[in-house]
């Protein structure tokens, strides 16, 4: 009869029979792997929630369908409430935007129109300007500095078509939506949003583990 020696995979990689680990090794891996166990089993709940409360939603959507009406805006966005105003559950779309190729043509034109206006063009509005095409730390373009600038009156034909060229760079993607449930302990009350964040926790008890 043979006995099958059980081992542990240490951090090289290496099987090691565990009668040569060490007690408070064997017990610290242990405590590891049912952290990680409870963690993994908590976060498939969560995602299970969010899938069952989207699920919830759609139901209402087809509810209020049935009576002839919508919930919610065309962008996805809407809002209810329990029957004594007390929760809240509203759903935020969001957008994320992009530039193409016509971004750079526009900045072409930009530039065009500083150079023809270097007597008439402000020092500010100048650097206002060249800012919203200057990278960020990371290396990006800032997507409000340069939206920033359709809101800026200048009556000038480059500056005009360098306008028309960011709007047609635009690109709205959807982006990932963000979930709310709220609660309010009166009608009275400011609505408290209900968060599945472990930081929340942690700093719910002083921010000790």
């Amino acid at each position: 009869m043979t006995t099958e020696t059980k081992t542990m995979t240490d951090g090289t990689g290496a099987e090691i029979p565990v009668r040569y680990v060490k007690p408070y090794d064997r017990k610290r891996d242990k405590i590891a792997r049912r952290i990680l166990r409870r963690f993994v089993e908590t976060r498939e709940r969560i995602v299970d929630c969010y899938a069952a409360t989207l699920a919830d939603i759609d139901e209402l959507r087809d509810t209020v369908a049935e009576g002839g009406w919508k919930l919610g805006g065309p962008k996805g966005n809407l809002q209810f409430q329990s029957f004594d105003r007390l929760i809240q559950i509203g759903i935020e779309a969001r957008y994320n935007v992009e530039f193409d190729e016509r971004l750079a043509q526009a900045k072409e034109r930009i530039e065009k129109f500083i150079e023809a206006k270097t007597d008439g063009v402000d020092a500010d509005l100048r650097e206002l300007v060249l800012m919203a095409f200057r990278p960020t730390s990371d290396g990006l373009l800032s997507r409000a500095r340069i939206l920033g600038l359709l809101r800026l009156n200048i009556g000038h034909a480059d500056w005009s078509a360098a306008m028309t060229l960011i709007r047609e760079s635009i690109n709205t993607a959807r982006g990932k939506s963000l979930l709310r449930v709220e609660q309010r302990a009166s009608r009275d009350g400011k609505f408290a949003r209900v968060l599945l964040n472990l930081a929340d926790v942690c700093g719910a008890n002083g921010g000790q583990a």
